[in-house]
């Protein structure tokens, strides 16, 4: 009896000493259920914030309401922006292929933002009024959406833009370009004595095309039997055409050269596209590179050496004022219910530019080859009313 006391006692005590000996080294671990009550964590959802993204609808501009973060860094905002608005042109099939932007930078001064694209953003048969339209669309979108630029460079592949009819050689103002104001009544007639007329293309560019034939053949028979006409009505004016050069014999600003040195009257340049709607397109375009810089500067007559690409402010003013007299005069000439004229626009517009004499150009929209023949007698009466 004893001694199964005592194995009991032995068995008990090795049993506890191995317990103590296991919770002493951290072989045997008790773990309690806590009952403290935590508080959970709540997320606060990212604040957003609606912007409005702009784009070409119907010959002016159509807008979009996205959320994006509200607090995201100026550069940021601008990328994400310029993103909406590719994404969306691309939705409407506004671009000729699947446009990405490479870079977005800003001057040190925050005041020029430059934008690099991976392809050019034009359908080559584009009217030039619809290139302005999806170029200002991204401009309206930075302007409404606060982002404090003045100017944006247009680059593709790190390369300025190139365009046949815009000049992105400088900075594209973030404001719309505005008129400025005529200096004389539509009624007062203007001292023409010596007109230019110069039909679109070069030995490098032949134009867009309008079913079987060039713009830039288009273009020189339009001239060519504008200028006749002219001279039978209106015999007391000199009507010239730009020279056509070989090409080993093409100048850039050659035609600029050209109309300075005769000391023109007034310019005028002919551009056509194939027209899609019903009634044709007829838009009206005059120089202008800066708004803001070109009023200020078309003001200040003092003598002084010129810049080929400040030439326009010399006649600035004229060229905007025989622009909006023959809008009206071809706005109530008796066929204006065959096409649709659009008011002036200027535009930084590349054939142009260098020209010291007032400018103007047409851009004629013509389902057919041969519909340039109606917008001669428009054309010639207009200007016979005007001198």
């Amino acid at each position: 009896m004893n001694n199964l006391r005592l194995l009991t006692i032995s068995i008990g005590t090795l049993i506890t000493g191995v317990i103590l000996y296991g919770i002493t080294h951290h072989y045997i671990v008790f773990y309690f259920p806590s009952y403290k009550q935590h508080t959970p964590i709540r997320l606060i959802p990212p604040v957003k914030q609606k912007v409005t993204i702009f784009f070409p609808y119907k010959n002016s501009w159509g807008g979009e309401t996205k959320e994006i973060p509200s607090l995201l860094s100026e550069e940021n905002k601008i990328i994400t922006l310029i993103n909406l608005w590719l994404s969306l042109l691309q939705e409407d099939n506004l671009l000729p292929k699947k446009t990405f932007l490479q870079t977005a930078l800003l001057d040190p001064a925050h005041q020029e933002l430059f934008l690099s694209f991976d392809h050019n953003l034009f359908f080559k048969e584009s009217n030039i009024y619809a290139k302005y339209l999806l170029v200002h669309s991204l401009c309206k979108t930075l302007q409404e959406n606060n982002i404090q630029v003045s100017l944006i460079r247009f680059l593709v592949n790190h390369h300025p833009l190139k365009d046949f009819h815009l000049d992105f050689s400088k900075g594209w103002p973030l404001t719309e370009f505005s008129h400025i104001s005529p200096n004389h009544s539509i009624h007062q007639p203007i001292p023409l004595t010596t007109l230019i007329l110069n039909p679109v293309g070069d030995p490098y560019n032949v134009g867009r095309v309008i079913n079987n034939a060039f713009e830039r053949t288009i273009s020189r028979l339009y001239a060519q039997t504008l200028k006749k006409e002219l001279e039978n009505q209106i015999p007391h004016i000199r009507v010239i055409l730009t020279p056509f050069s070989a090409d080993d014999n093409y100048q850039p600003l050659q035609n600029a050269s050209f109309a300075n040195c005769v000391q023109a009257d007034w310019y005028i340049s002919f551009h056509f596209f194939k027209e899609k709607d019903i009634l044709p397109h007829w838009y009206l375009y005059y120089f202008m590179n800066n708004p803001l810089e070109d009023a200020i500067s078309s003001k200040n007559n003092a003598l002084q050496l010129t810049p080929y690409y400040q030439a326009h402010q010399k006649n600035l003013i004229s060229s905007s004022s025989y622009a909006h007299t023959i809008y009206m005069h071809l706005n109530n000439h008796s066929l204006h219910t065959f096409y649709r004229l659009h008011p002036p626009q200027p535009l930084p517009f590349k054939p142009v530019i260098g020209i010291t004499a007032p400018v103007l150009a047409f851009e004629i929209g013509l389902k057919e080859t041969e519909d340039w023949k109606l917008f001669i007698q428009p054309v010639v009466d207009s200007i016979k009313s005007m001198v």
